[in-house]
């Protein structure tokens, strides 16, 4: 014992211990073999023949398959329906009608549920079977007999109308017994609903009408809960003259119900139908009942009135300054109620509300409640009131009357949560407009403001890039608000930054890249626009990430979108033909994506030298030793071949795209930059007169050189200098010598020799 080592982790001494041969026990062959047998049968359950086809090994799990492979197939069936028609849906059907007895619960609520997905490709045979399959099944167990109930009612759609007038209707009209238990009756009101607006209205008042109108006053509350529910789908079926002949006093007399679930949903049913009725009906008739419950509330109504309230309010088309000012009223009192879901129904209302009461009550009734909304403590609230917003400032622009918003829009855009800045960020393109729009000259100030809270809003986004997704989405349409120094000493730089970021998601890059280019290109100043692009251009080209090297190829594109042919040759073909060589298969497996759009920047026989570096890299990568990128360079170069083909005959046709055309556009707006960008001195003009022989006076450079393209700059098209014409005159002699007259631009004055 002294030879063992002490090993500390061990709470007993070795001593203590049995010598290991008495610890093990020899295993007989034979109960070894038995267990891998059993072994061997467990995975056999669960192994397919790989040779089977689609069809086939649905059907071999269908059968033999545990509950997890039948689920898998169940999923699977639309795909397989539809891939393979009746080849699959026909011995399937057949097989679900064999096996469906004999499953689990569970299996037989998975079947249902997957075979609603698969209606659209049964024909009408096959749904005559499903249907034989479903009367069956929702006389089983109440969870399975509920889960088939809601496949029949949502199939009666693709059914074809014989075998909903001869089959499903008797099927509803027989559960509507009062002899039936309530869940059958509640399940026959839904299938009626249903199905009736797949009949003629003529059909339903002579068949059944009765029948709904007798189910309204139903002994179970549920089942006339139900009913005024249903009544929605009834009306599409009947129309709208036979709804207000039949239903509408129902629906009334259900908003009187001794049960509250029952006066709810009658309520709200009928809220629901106001819009489709003639406006004179919703005045004539329905607008006072409407009017009283605005007066006088009732408590189990008063929560689901605020909820409507906007529909409510939209559709009476209220008239009657006293009555305006009675639902105006009752909404300022809700959006001061104590509870949090009630002042939450009133902020999404409120878009509503002022477009009904207009404009000019606006400032004095709910300007108030709008400006409490922006302050509540409760995040919910501040949210649902961001999120309608932009409606509200649209509404109120009409009359001129947004400028009154602008506090409140700092107040959302700046909130502490970021919750509340993210629904103004959505709209915040539509919100910008609309104050450009209505404040006019006076925006500057405003946009010197919003740029802050912007900016202060990226900051806290840099991380999400779903957030900064939608950011730059609207970062593109900021030219039209802010100035263009605001977008060189604010946007270009967070863009910028972007791109080079090390930790930004690739989406967010690509946005970033297509922002760039578009701010960029806003400022009009080709030399500034270089100088930023090539920049950038350098820093990813020469980055060490690949990923950076791979979103130069993403910027390219966005550069050949927006500039024209001469720019991006200029900034970007080297840069990206570089790439071509890089040890990186992914970026050159990119480059051969984007050759292409490079070869079409080209105008031979100008650019006969960078089409033929195009054609070295392509036959380059053509060779290359990793086979995606041998793959993308081979359909790169089927491309260019294509891409001559079509050249070339537009040459012959003295043809010109779209393309063409607007690369024309592009190109000469970048001429026009440059030349306003160019500051023409004034050059000095010096006469001088020879005493001893006249001459046209000359221009002279400081230098006393002509001809020289550093000595006058050229002039742009505000400052060119047009030419005077000069008399012709004629020879004089001096000294006994005829001196010939030059041209002014070939004369150098005696002095500046």
């Amino acid at each position: 014992m002294n030879d063992i080592p002490y090993l500390p982790h061990l709470m007993f001494p070795f001593s203590e211990l049995s010598p290991p041969s008495s610890t093990i026990n020899e295993i007989p062959l034979a109960e070894i073999e038995k267990d891998a047998q059993k072994k061997e049968k467990l995975f056999a359950r669960h192994l397919v023949d790989e040779n089977l086809g689609e069809i086939e090994r649905a059907i071999y799990i269908l059968k033999n398959g545990t509950n997890i492979q039948k689920y898998s197939i169940y999923e699977s069936l639309p795909s397989l329906f539809q891939k393979h028609k009746q080849k699959a849906i026909v011995p399937i059907i057949k097989l679900l009608f064999d096996i469906i007895w004999h499953e689990d619960e569970d299996s037989q609520i998975m079947a249902g549920d997957y075979l609603v997905p698969c209606f659209p490709f049964f024909s009408e045979e096959n749904l005559k079977e499903i249907l034989d399959l479903i009367q069956s099944m929702i006389n089983t167990g109440e969870s399975v007999a509920a889960v088939w109930q809601d496949v029949l009612i949502l199939g009666v759609e693709h059914f074809p109308l014989d075998l909903l007038e001869n089959e499903v209707l008797p099927l509803a009209l027989q559960k509507t017994s009062p002899s039936e238990i309530e869940t059958n009756r509640i399940f026959s009101v839904r299938l009626i609903g249903s199905i009736s607006k797949k009949f003629k209205p003529n059909f339903i008042k002579q068949t059944y009408l009765q029948k709904i109108i007798d189910l309204c006053q139903d002994a179970s509350y549920n089942v006339r809960k139900t009913m005024a529910e249903e009544i929605i789908n009834i009306s599409k079926g009947i129309g709208q003259d036979k709804t207000k002949l039949y239903l509408v006093d129902e629906l009334l007399r259900l908003t009187t119900d001794d049960m509250k679930y029952v006066r709810k949903s009658a309520f709200e049913s009928l809220t629901t139908l106001l819009g489709t009725f003639d406006e004179r009906y919703r005045v004539d008739y329905l607008q006072s009942y409407f009017v009283n419950w605005i007066k006088k509330p009732p408590s189990d109504l008063y929560s689901t009135i605020v909820e409507r309230f906007g529909e409510i309010f939209y559709y009476l088309q209220i008239k009657d300054d006293d009555l305006v000012n009675t639902f105006v009223q009752f909404y300022v009192n809700a959006s001061k109620d104590n509870s949090q879901n009630i002042r939450e129904n009133c902020a999404f209302n409120l878009p509503g509300v002022i477009k009904c009461i207009g404009p000019r009550r606006y400032e004095r009734c709910l300007h108030t409640t709008l400006c409490n909304f922006c302050q509540d403590p409760c995040l919910s609230i501040r949210k649902r009131v961001a999120s309608g917003f932009h409606e509200i400032v649209k509404v109120l622009l009409e009359d001129g009357i947004s400028k009154v918003l602008k506090q409140q829009f700092f107040t959302l855009i700046g909130d502490n949560n970021i919750e509340v800045r993210d629904k103004i960020i959505n709209n915040l393109s539509c919100l910008l407009q609309s104050f450009k729009q209505c404040l006019a000259k006076s925006s500057d100030s405003f946009f010197s403001t919003a740029l802050t809270f912007i900016v202060k809003h990226h900051s806290t986004i840099k991380n999400s890039w779903r957030r900064l997704d939608t950011f730059y989405s609207h970062l593109q349409n900021f030219p039209k608000y802010f100035t263009k120094e605001q977008i060189l000493e604010h946007f270009i730089p967070i863009v910028k930054n972007q791109l080079l970021d090390s930790a930004s998601a690739i989406p967010s890059k690509i946005q970033a890249a297509s922002c760039l280019i578009i701010l960029v290109r806003s400022i009009q100043n080709l030399g500034k626009q270089k100088e930023i692009i090539s920049s950038v251009v350098k820093d990813l080209s020469n980055n060490k990430s690949y990923w950076h090297r791979m979103t130069l190829v993403d910027l390219t594109l966005c550069v050949l979108e927006h500039f024209s042919k001469k720019f991006s040759k200029e900034v970007v073909f080297e840069h990206v033909l570089k790439l071509a060589k890089d040890k990186v298969p992914n970026v050159r497996r990119k480059v051969c994506l984007i050759i292409p759009d490079l070869k079409q920047t080209l105008q031979l026989p100008d650019d006969v030298l960078m089409l033929a570096k195009i054609k070295e890299r392509i036959s380059f990568l053509s060779l290359d030793k990793d086979r995606d990128v041998k793959e993308a360079a081979s359909n790169a170069k089927g491309v260019l071949q294509t891409i001559e083909t079509e050249t070339s005959r537009g040459y012959r046709l003295n043809l010109q795209t779209n393309d063409e055309l607007d690369d024309k556009r592009k190109e000469k707006e970048e001429s026009e930059w440059l030349e306003k960008e160019v500051v023409i001195p004034i050059p000095t003009i010096v006469a001088t007169v020879v005493t001893t022989k006249k001459e046209p006076t000359s221009l002279t450079s400081k230098t006393g050189k002509t001809g020289s393209s550093n000595s006058i700059p050229l002039p742009n098209k505000r400052e060119r200098l047009t030419p005077q014409p000069t008399k012709p005159t004629k020879p004089k002699v001096a000294g006994g010598k005829t001196v010939k007259t030059k041209s002014s631009s070939n004369i150098i004055s005696s002095k500046a020799k």
